[in-house]
């Protein structure tokens, strides 16, 4: 019961009165009382901050230090964990930031190359992190990023062998071995460098020639003998797919013994390790077989099966992967490609109906196309590709389309093999091609009228090529055409384009385009000398834009005349809409007016559109991304991808 004083009985009575002097002093006194107990408050709470700052300070530190323990630990999903934890709560800590994008790295997600770019181009960054960034961007980003940041460095620093060596994968990949040879060949620290002797064994195993096969042994042997496992089992794969790389003798020791001693190594290093004995004792060949499956069979049937099939043993794989084809996906996508090898259509398909829980769908959409290739079933190869791409689009592990792509290219499926190129590029990560690499596919999208693809694709690599001025011209003139880019944005681009590269007359077709869509045909005609003084301009084209700007300007004879000649089948559909959109806003009569009749090869619409609506999600998705800029240069004229 609460106990009655004067003070808290003269209160209440104050409440239930009417005298004003007494409802003021009342509210007085509770003004006064709140005051004391909001002061008291904010004294506890300025007090309390500091203690309260520096414990949050301290715990987040814990936390560093236990995402920096599993960085040397290499137990990278507990660093990444641990450093985004770190992150959240300091954004601007690098250590966190460097440790994070390690980790990405290591665990190989498919936007690490943001991270790394970031990192590359952060002022804390210091010789060791742009490394570490370039070897990350080497492996997973776009060429064009890649490349970019390289030439980026200061001159000397792109001559230290540790950013020749972190380059050169990228290199051998375009097709640059030979000057990977060359670069690395002529350092001096090249001799006891592991990584660049692993990239020299990498680029002479790209062009496989007695001379170069052996070099490449003796870099190997050189590891081996130096103890940098690492690199010797890295080099060991790819001298495996190399023709001798393996064969027995000098100057490799006994690989099987070497391997056997190494606790990093894998079953493929295992098997590869028998390569010599193989090769050394044909006639005991049956033996090391039987040996390795007994050895094997139980640990990794996949690799297994696959290396057996690789060597002429398909029958041998089938018997194996019967059982582990039925639980695992690698087992079971081993066996198809036993049967495939050996001929067993029929086996296949019923295979194919019964595929494990794991089964990866591409492959086996991938399988299916194959298999439709074959028997000269038309729309089930189209329905298997269009599978194969919807499937690739759920995979958020790496970019399978150029998987896909290159799997069609193989084949000879064209079709195919663009459409996984027009998905590749618009998903937009992975180590895509530059676009001097994909000019044949451009040319292949362009014959087809597929102008809305190779718009898309010119959009989302100007991310990582945005000095490109080739790719900027062919972007803003297709933009213009599908009106996605306003007339008078690309007319003010395309003229800066044309002022900056005289060299470069065919830019001037683009902006006469432009022009015309901006209701500008006056300025078109005095460009028409510089276009037609161009072999990379079609006549055609300069008689369409001539013929149309006249026509616009009230010639409608002399325009008549030129666009009687103009064969409009040759245009794409997109340009033949442009230009009679142009044409018969005019309301001239008589005049020769494209065809806007789509000339695309037949397809399944309800297919194609599965994988091309998840294509587009991945690209909005992709929409958030921060690229960071790099300084304005343009890449070198490289060699094309082999």
């Amino acid at each position: 019961m609460a106990k009655w004083t004067s003070e808290n009985t003269s209160d209440g009575l104050a409440a239930f009165s009417d005298n004003p002097k007494l409802k003021k002093e009342l509210r007085k006194r509770r003004i006064r009382r709140i005051a004391i107990v909001v002061g008291v408050l904010l004294v506890v709470g300025l007090a309390a901050k500091p203690v309260y700052q520096k414990y949050r300070a301290f715990r987040i530190d814990q936390i560093l230090e236990k995402a920096q323990s599993a960085a040397r630990l290499e137990d990278w999903p507990t660093a990444r964990a641990a450093a985004r934890t770190v992150l959240i709560s300091r954004p601007q800590d690098f250590e966190a930031f460097r440790i994070w994008t390690r980790a990405l790295g290591q665990l190989g997600e498919p936007r690490t190359y943001l991270a790394a770019a970031m990192m590359f181009t952060n002022p804390k960054a210091g010789r060791d992190d742009q490394l570490e960034a370039l070897r990350i961007m080497a492996r997973q980003a776009p060429d064009g990023v890649t490349l970019g940041a390289y030439l980026s460095l200061p001159e000397d620093t792109r001559e230290e062998i540790d950013f020749l060596t972190a380059l050169s994968p990228l290199m051998t990949r375009r097709g640059g071995a030979a000057i990977v040879e060359q670069q690395l060949g002529a350092t001096e620290d090249f001799a006891n460098h592991p990584g660049a002797r692993l990239e020299m064994i990498r680029a002479l195993a790209a062009r496989p020639s007695e001379e170069r096969v052996e070099q490449a042994r003796e870099h190997f042997a050189w590891l081996i003998e130096n103890r940098y496992v690492a690199q010797a089992l890295d080099a060991l794969e790819i001298l495996g797919e190399t023709p001798g790389g393996l064969t027995k003798g000098s100057p490799l020791p006994p690989l099987a013994e070497w391997v056997g001693r190494q606790p990093e190594a894998e079953t493929i290093h295992h098997l590869l390790a028998l390569h010599p004995r193989i090769e050394g004792l044909p006639e005991a060949g049956e033996a090391v077989f039987r040996e390795a499956i007994e050895r094997f069979s139980g640990i990794d049937p996949g690799v297994l099966g696959t290396w057996l099939v690789r060597h002429g043993k398909a029958e041998m794989a089938l018997e194996m992967l019967e059982e582990p084809a039925k639980t695992r996906s690698d087992a079971y996508v081993a066996m198809l490609h036993a049967l495939l090898r050996s001929g067993r259509e029929g086996k296949i398909d019923q295979a194919l109906e019964e595929p494990p829980p794991s089964a990866d769908l591409v492959d086996l959409a991938l399988i299916r196309a194959v298999m439709a290739r074959r028997e000269g079933d038309k729309p089930a190869e189209l329905s298997a590709w269009n599978d194969a791409l919807k499937h690739a689009a759920f995979d958020n592990s790496q970019n399978r389309f150029l998987e896909i792509a290159r799997y069609a290219s193989g084949l000879g499926a064209n079709r195919a093999a663009e459409d996984a190129w027009v998905a590749a590029i618009r998903v937009g990560w992975g180590p895509l091609p530059l676009y001097l690499d994909l000019q044949p596919r451009f040319a292949s999208l362009a014959s087809q009228g597929r102008s809305e693809d190779l718009l898309a694709m010119f959009r989302a690599l100007l991310r990582f090529e945005p000095h490109n001025v080739e790719l900027q011209n062919n972007f803003y003139y297709l933009g213009t055409i599908h009106e996605l880019v306003a007339p008078q944005a690309a007319v003010d681009a395309l003229r800066g384009l044309v002022e900056e590269h005289p060299d470069k007359p065919e830019f001037v077709s683009g902006l006469a385009m432009a022009l015309l869509r901006n209701g500008q045909p006056g300025e078109v005609l005095p460009l028409m000398a510089t276009i037609r003084s161009s072999d990379r301009v079609a006549p055609m084209m300069a008689d369409a834009l001539e013929g149309t700007a006249r026509v616009m300007l009230d010639e409608a004879e002399a325009g008549r005349a030129l666009l009687a000649k103009v064969e409009w089948k040759a245009f794409m559909r997109q340009e033949r809409a442009a230009f009679r959109q142009l044409l018969v806003d005019q309301q001239v009569a008589d005049l020769p007016l494209p065809d806007i009749e789509s000339t695309l090869p037949d397809s399944d619409p309800t297919e194609t559109s599965e994988w091309r609506k998840a294509v587009e999600k991945l690209e909005k998705a992709r929409e958030n991304d921060t690229l960071p800029a790099l300084p304005p240069i343009e890449l070198p004229q490289m060699p094309e991808l082999e």
